[in-house]
């Protein structure tokens, strides 16, 4: 959408409507538009009724129907019919995802019983999270008032495409005065409005020994036992911000405190037998969205409780609250220096790692298993899973396996090329590798490779293969070494929930297809400054 089409956007008309198809609603898209038709043929109406009046003709159209479809039937004729040109669209996706924003370009009412509307759309918009609460995906199309707009900070999330002044671009684009707009905004910070926060249960699985400390912190060590199952709770602090895993400051050697209502902490542990823990995992399964599953599996330096919290960051962030999430903690020592130590524990845990996949698979309901492995976390991963696709005992299992990704993943390319993917690529509905050449990880584990490429690293090194998608995220910020870019961006987390949520392929993620060797990759298409939409 060009900058002079977006002038006319009303900010005191804006309307959202789900990116899919109803009985009554139908998308035609094109490049950078969209054709919306709403269609209601079978109802004795002509759209200028009062609202009243449209709910009774509905009602005995449909006398089925409960109030709440009647209602939405109904709005939605109302609505259509009162749209008007430069009126303001916010498409959903599944996942309550934000897939596009436009504006409406013209609209004709063709007969009288269906308007067609074109709407444009904001080019190369990236899809967004919303994690507040202000769609109702059942709803034909919906309203958002200007106040809903203002706690969102809709006019930011629109400014940062178009590099300008908020201020300025709010006088010029809506009716209302921008101290309306943006009467409690400090225009010199523009604060991310507090995120609520809360607790998650969350399962995991490991092969760490105890320690014998009654700190919950240190309640798992750094040696190699048995397979221990259990769950565990996650607090979420008030004001958590995105891809952030908040942590006491350190002074020197000595950490403060930590606290729930500022910090990520763990709360809780327990350990169930086998029996107990299938018991658990089916009366979760049961009540789950989708039943699905979702298991994180850390990489090197990381301690139990390190690998608690981001899996608990991750399920919270992505967001994926409505289905079930855990992960398994194989025995890194937590500490830089052991990184020869930590791959032979890694290596040892694959045994381990298959018997908590066996337990996840057998018998509990489980209808879709995504995994998501994080650094040397990808050697257990990918090994694990040739094992299990050449095991007979698995062969009807694993058709349960669906997303397989892969986070800045520590492997040789030759290595991967040549003795994993050959199998691997046989297993999920999908697999899909994140690499970036801003990983000073991966270039530290190069160095101690005597320059061996690593699959993790982006760039001019990105690996490309067929049964793959690979994706190079080497454009998108992040802070710190970009070892953790995959859990601590926007970007990524969104692309993540719509791995996750609709298996939708690369090119319908906003993602730019790049060609090297005759394979096609994945590049994010464009910097996304923080917006306190997302909360």
């Amino acid at each position: 959408m060009a900058e002079t089409s977006l002038n006319l956007l009303n900010l005191n008309r804006i309307f959202a409507i789900p990116l899919s198809n109803s009985d009554h609603r139908k998308w035609a898209d094109g490049a950078n538009n969209s054709e919306l038709i709403y269609d209601w043929q079978d109802i004795p109406a002509v759209g200028n009724e009062s609202k009243e009046t449209l709910y009774k003709v509905v009602a005995q159209q449909y006398p089925s129907y409960m109030a709440e479809n009647v209602k939405n039937i109904a709005d939605g004729i109302y609505i259509y019919f009162h749209l008007r040109e430069g009126d303001g669209i916010l498409g959903f996706s599944e996942g309550n995802i934000l897939s596009k924003i436009g504006i409406i370009k013209s609209k004709i009412k063709s007969d009288l019983r269906q308007i067609k509307t074109n709407v444009e759309w904001i080019e190369n918009f990236q899809p967004t999270i919303i994690k507040a609460k202000i769609f109702n995906r059942d709803c034909e199309i919906q309203k958002i008032s200007p106040e809903t707009l203002n706690q969102l900070d809709f006019a930011q999330l629109i400014i940062n495409k178009i590099d300008r002044n908020p201020f300025d671009f709010i006088k010029e684009v809506s009716n209302s005065k921008p101290d309306i707009m943006y009467q409690e905004i400090d225009r010199k910070n523009y604060e991310q409005k507090k995120d609520p926060g809360g607790d998650l249960e969350i399962f995991y699985g490991t092969n760490r020994t105890k320690t014998g400390s009654n700190v919950i912190n240190e309640f798992y060590g750094d040696n190699l036992g048995e397979l221990i199952t259990g769950i565990c709770k996650i607090t979420i602090p008030p004001g958590h911000k995105q891809g952030e895993i908040e942590r006491p400051r350190k002074i020197l050697l000595w950490q403060l405190n930590e606290n729930k209502n500022e910090h990520v902490t763990l709360t809780s542990l327990k350990e169930f037998s086998r029996s107990k823990f299938d018991d658990w995992l089916k009366g979760n399964i049961a009540i789950s969205k989708n039943k699905s599953a979702l298991i994180f599996i850390h990489g090197f330096n990381t301690t139990f409780a390190e690998a608690a919290w981001r899996t608990g960051q991750i399920t919270y962030d992505i967001p994926f609250n409505k289905e079930i999430a855990g992960f398994f903690s194989w025995p890194s020592s937590g500490k830089t220096m052991d990184y020869g130590r930590d791959i032979e524990r890694a290596d040892a845990s694959i045994p381990d790692f298959i018997k908590f996949i066996d337990t996840l698979l057998d018998q509990t309901g489980l209808e879709h298993l995504h995994f998501i492995a994080h650094s040397m976390g990808n050697r257990i991963l990918t090994r694990a899973l040739n094992k299990i696709v050449k095991t007979e005992s698995f062969k009807d299992k694993i058709k349960t396996i669906s997303q397989i990704i892969l986070a800045a993943p520590d492997i040789d390319k030759d290595v991967f090329d040549k003795d994993i993917l050959p199998e691997f690529q046989l297993i999920g509905k999908r697999r899909t590798l994140y690499a970036s050449d801003k990983d000073k990880a991966m270039k530290f584990s190069r160095t101690l490779r005597d320059g061996l490429s690593r699959i993790g690293a982006g760039g001019n090194d990105i690996f490309v293969s067929a049964g793959l998608d690979t994706v190079d995220a080497s454009n998108v910020d992040s802070d710190g070494n970009h070892h953790s870019y995959m859990f601590e961006t926007n970007e990524l987390l969104t692309d993540l929930n719509m791995l996750l949520t609709e298996n939708l392929d690369p090119i319908k993620r906003s993602l730019k297809e790049a060609k090297k060797d005759e394979f096609k990759y994945w590049l994010f298409v464009n910097k996304i400054k923080s917006s306190s939409f997302l909360y």
